[in-house]
């Protein structure tokens, strides 16, 4: 079921459902009343929690929006050991329903010598933007070619390993920018949220065919957080989420 292929996901440049993603870099209250999904911070690395997650979870679902929670990724750090502490720490605080998504957000990568480093994308504007600002400092440490993906794909593979039996009624999937995106050429199963700060979507999001959310505005949206896009109008974005809350009788992910 979180498999993303060519005929699943198609493009649309108008009338998309709108949504926002937060953390704590924004205050708790409600989430934006015409935006349909929302995103919050739930852990990063292996110590660090968000402060205003719970909040958030639970206002999401009060609120009758599509929510999905995500994980800063260190791929320095073991990468099971992180999906273990996400899906612990997202269970412990308001727990999974149905149809709730479950994101990794990949943005530390190796740069040209090797060392760790915080990922950015040029913006429409040329601005350079860091998408979101760790909370923990990124250690220098070397990583082999092709490290950042393999780590990613084990994250990936441990959540939904995890979830067992209840991998079907979870989209997971991956937060990134295009510079990290070719990284990740093993991914591209699981469902891609881009973070690509413009007022059209980009041209080609290889690896992937397409893009399922896009995030395409930092910290725009009239709550404080970011705004994203679903690839489809709100009854799409519905009848999608829909197949997870109700999957086929032995159904299973790839």
């Amino acid at each position: 079921m979180t498999a993303e292929t060519p005929s699943t996901v198609s493009e649309h440049a108008v009338q998309s459902a709108q949504g926002e993603d937060r953390s704590s870099y924004q205050p708790v209250g409600p989430w934006t009343a015409v935006n349909k999904f929302g995103f919050t911070k739930a852990t990063e690395g292996l110590s660090w929690t968000d402060p205003t997650f719970e909040a958030n979870w639970k206002a999401l679902r009060d609120e009758g929006k599509f929510r999905g929670a995500y994980h800063f990724f260190h791929p320095n750090l073991d990468p099971e050991a992180q999906a273990e502490y996400f899906l612990e720490y997202v269970n412990g605080h308001g727990a999974l329903e149905p149809g709730d998504m479950l994101v990794i957000d990949s943005e530390i990568w190796a740069g040209a010598d090797g060392a760790l480093v915080v990922g950015g994308v040029e913006s429409a504007s040329g601005t350079k933007s860091y998408m979101a600002k760790p909370r923990l400092t990124a250690p220098a440490t070397l990583v082999g070619a092709g490290a950042v993906g393999d780590a990613t794909l084990a994250f990936l593979d441990k959540v939904s390993s995890l979830l067992g039996p209840e991998q079907d009624r979870h989209p997971i999937g991956v937060y990134t920018d295009l510079s990290i995106a070719a990284q990740l050429g093993d991914c591209t199963r699981y469902f891609l949220w881009i973070a690509y700060p413009a007022y059209t979507a980009p041209p080609s999001v290889l690896p992937w065919h397409n893009w399922r959310f896009w995030q395409w505005e930092f910290g725009g949206g009239p709550g404080g957080g970011d705004r994203d896009a679903y690839n489809g109008t709100l009854p799409e974005m519905t009848e999608w989420i829909g197949t997870f809350k109700n999957p086929p009788a032995g159904a299973q992910s790839d």
